[in-house]
């Protein structure tokens, strides 16, 4: 199926394979899986990265032993199994994922969601609402995940860092200025964009703050 790879964030054939390592410590073991959306060149990486883990330390335990043949084979599987995807040529959008791209994206957050209540399907939404900004599919799916994700992908943490310290700061002194209506309302929108305009920010960081943290415009209400 095509998709967005969860690694590396490009467009193309993703499958989700059944990848996993387990780490023996002999009273213990440490264990992991990865049940993500991945492209044939993640895959193969992934793979093949966690069978080198299990195979040299994930026998020490008498459970670790029988865990760590599922893991071997799982991650064998997968590897072989990606030899017949097509790979994604195109580059990874990790590194123009920036403040820029998110303050472009983020006033759009409602559209893609309608799109979606719609009954469009992700790939859809995230391929409109790309092609409109003209950024990469990726960038949204990144993008996603900065808003509603709990386990944030590390170049998204970064961003976020970066931007909660440039901008938000900016923007703490107007938060008695947030309405209480409904994100995506049109008047909502005029007072985001007011916000914006005094804090003299870019609206899309105002906008992505109230995506992030609703939470503060109920206090400060």
């Amino acid at each position: 199926m095509d998709g967005i790879c969860q690694s590396c964030f490009r467009l193309g054939e993703v499958r989700k394979p059944g990848m996993s390592y387990n780490i023996g410590l002999i009273a213990a073991r440490l264990y992991k899986k990865n049940d993500g959306c991945f492209c044939k060149g993640c895959i193969q990486k992934i793979s093949l990265k966690y069978f080198v883990i299990s195979l040299f330390l994930g026998w020490w335990g008498v459970i670790s032993f029988f865990v760590n043949i599922t893991c071997l084979l799982g991650d064998f599987l997968s590897f072989i199994g990606s030899f017949n995807m097509v790979p994604i040529r195109s580059e990874s959008v990790k590194k123009s994922f920036d403040s820029k791209v998110v303050a472009q994206i983020a006033p759009h957050l409602n559209e893609y969601l309608d799109i979606i209540k719609s009954g469009k399907d992700v790939n859809y939404a995230t391929n409109e609402i790309a092609e409109k900004l003209m950024v990469k599919p990726g960038h949204i799916n990144m993008y996603l995940n900065l808003v509603f994700g709990k386990n944030k992908y590390p170049v998204v943490a970064k961003v976020l860092k970066s931007i909660e310290k440039d901008y938000f700061s900016k923007i703490k002194p107007f938060l008695e200025k947030l309405p209480q209506e409904v994100l995506g309302d049109t008047q909502y929108n005029k007072a985001l964009e007011q916000i914006a305009s005094e804090a003299m920010i870019d609206p899309g960081f105002v906008y992505l703050y109230a995506q992030i943290y609703p939470q503060k415009r109920e206090k400060t209400a």
